[in-house]
């Protein structure tokens, strides 16, 4: 897990068992159109990068903090409680998305305690990554962690330095207000700003804000065109590619 703080589990060997009274998983319908979740009969199984909250209650009227697990594999879990879905908006941010919550009560087994290292799992956390989709609960300071264990966990390793990893993740991570600026240009200008107030943008999402010629080479030459005709008529400032430079002459 990626946050600090007191949590109500236990490792008794083979299991991780939670402890509290009652706690929820969100899991997003997102997952299950990747095909990185699926309901097996009466339990989950899932890549456990996921927001979860305990409750000082059985009734879940007195909430705690949300909080991330940082389980970059795929997982099995147990809840009880069965599950209900739901649209809401977890971030507080304005914007809803459709949930699996899943319902854990004392002595619920929250996952096995170890699991084996996976490519498929390595693989389904990068494809979650690279489309901006990991959880907007995680502060901006730890998304590197979050891809990082996702590594260590899966047994991967790319002869890379840790910096190219860092670039990935700053061109995902955008500014809200100015979609051609990162994130990390923002905190590097303002070292106290809200490690949540960031923008995830996948691949056609970034190819659209650096320019129109970008946008217009790269896939759904539609949605390009239209984005593209907006940035010229908005005049936003736009990133010259060293391709479209070289097509000038």
């Amino acid at each position: 897990m990626i946050t600090s703080g007191k949590y109500d589990f236990k490792n008794d060997g083979k299991d991780i068992i939670f402890t509290g009274k009652y706690m929820e998983v969100y899991l997003p319908q997102y997952y299950f159109d990747k095909k990185a979740a699926e309901i097996i009969g009466e339990h989950f199984k899932t890549l456990g990068i996921l927001n979860f909250r305990t409750f000082q209650d059985i009734d879940g009227k007195k909430p705690n903090k949300i909080k991330v697990l940082n389980l970059p594999v795929q997982i099995t879990t147990y809840p009880s409680g069965g599950f209900e879905e739901k649209d809401m908006d977890l971030v507080g941010n304005g914007t809803t998305e459709h949930y699996f919550v899943l319902k854990y009560y004392n002595g619920d087994t929250l996952c096995a305690a170890s699991t084996a290292a996976s490519k498929e799992s390595f693989i389904l956390c990068l494809n979650i990554t690279l489309a901006g989709k990991l959880p907007a609960t995680i502060p901006y300071d730890g998304v590197f962690d979050v891809w990082q264990n996702s590594f260590d966990m899966n047994g991967v390793s790319f002869d890379i330095p840790d910096v190219v990893k860092e670039l990935v993740i700053a061109q995902i991570y955008r500014n809200p207000s100015n979609l051609n600026e990162t994130f990390g240009s923002v905190v590097g200008k303002k070292p106290n700003s809200n490690m949540y107030a960031y923008k995830q943008v996948n691949q056609r999402q970034l190819a659209a804000s650096q320019s129109v010629f970008v946008g217009l080479i790269f896939e759904n030459f539609d949605m390009m065109l239209t984005s593209g005709l907006l940035t010229t008529k908005e005049g936003r400032n736009q990133n010259p590619s060293p391709m479209e430079e070289i097509m000038k002459y």
